[in-house]
């Protein structure tokens, strides 16, 4: 085995190892598995998808710079979907976008889901998640089957909902912290390993700030923002909040009803 390099002397400058060099490989290692202790077994297929999605948009780009035609009118498929309407429930994982999906469905709002991920001791009352949402960024032909319905699509995916639909959503935001935590203790549940918040934390801003980007520049997109903890401190105020946002037609009473403070397990304390 050969001999390893000595140590730099104190003060000398860190430089980025030569490409290809064990140092580089360490490090990327080190990263792919702190993404993959916070996406589970889902983050391969939602990159595989941004790929194919980022080397479409290059393709489309080049053709508009080779070419001389006037600008393209709106997508066909955008004036297609311009009839569906969706309610998304959206946020970061683990800012309790299950439960508003609860309190919805319990109001009477039909969900758009499969039922392939089952409740645990995580999300006792169910995920309502559908697996093909999962696949956004590669395919949108579910979105017109979500038309009257509620479904879930967490922050990260957000930005890939397609043009055309009235989307009426429903962002929640819980502390930063909270979520990092209730994400550890998820994993440490499922027996996985859990990531370095400092390195989760830059990568769940960015996706917030993506999520916010889209929703201000989406014109037929409308927003209420709640906060995870003022549902848990008042499920009837919220309640209605969300009723007078969706039309006025749901439960209000049953939607409350489902909240369950209990679980409401990692919080943010802020010490006096």
């Amino acid at each position: 085995m050969p001999d390893r390099p000595a140590p730099p002397a104190p003060g000398t400058p860190y430089t980025i190892p030569p490409e290809g060099s064990l140092g580089l490989l360490a490090l990327g290692y080190r990263g792919l598995v702190a993404w993959r202790a916070v996406r589970g077994t889902d983050w391969i297929e939602e990159r595989r998808a941004e790929h194919e999605a980022a080397r479409a948009a290059r393709a489309t780009q080049q053709e508009e710079q080779g070419s001389a035609a006037p600008t393209a009118p709106a997508a066909p498929e955008a004036e297609a979907l311009a009839g569906v309407e969706v309610v998304v429930v959206s946020g970061l994982p683990r800012a309790g976008t299950s439960m508003l999906m609860q309190m919805l469905a319990a109001g009477g709002l039909r969900p758009f889901t499969d039922g392939a991920r089952e409740a645990d001791a995580s999300n006792p009352r169910g995920y309502f998640e559908h697996e093909r949402v999962k696949a956004l960024a590669r395919d949108k032909s579910w979105v017109p089957e979500a038309h009257g319905h509620a479904v879930k699509v967490v922050a990260p995916l957000l930005p890939h909902l397609p043009a055309g639909p009235a989307y009426r959503v429903v962002f929640v935001e819980r502390a930063l912290d909270e979520v990092l935590r209730s994400q550890t203790a998820m994993l440490a549940r499922l027996g996985r390993p859990s990531a370095d918040p400092a390195v989760v934390r830059p990568v769940y801003a960015r996706h917030l700030a993506a999520a916010r980007a889209w929703l201000d520049g989406t014109p037929r997109a409308e927003v209420l923002p709640l906060a995870h903890a003022e549902v848990l401190a008042d499920p009837a105020a919220a309640a209605a909040r969300l009723n007078a946002f969706l039309g006025g037609h749901l439960d209000e009473a049953a939607m409350a009803a489902v909240v369950d403070p209990s679980l409401h397990r990692e919080r943010d304390y802020v010490s006096t």
